[in-house]
């Protein structure tokens, strides 16, 4: 399910599910898929779907 709020005024209720993640250090994408445990579905979707940044 995906859901998408926008507006001011959101309580934390709404962050709930949004994972922590140290920004102290740079992430490769192989580093993120394996700390948040992406499928190789889910791995080809995220590169099927998201351009690369140079």
């Amino acid at each position: 399910m995906l859901l998408c709020i926008s507006g001011f005024g959101l309580s934390k209720i709404v962050f709930q599910f949004v994972p922590l993640q140290d920004f102290s250090k740079p992430w490769t994408d192989a580093e993120l898929y394996a700390k948040y445990g992406l499928s190789q579905e889910e791995i080809e979707f995220v590169e099927g779907t998201i351009r690369g940044m140079e």
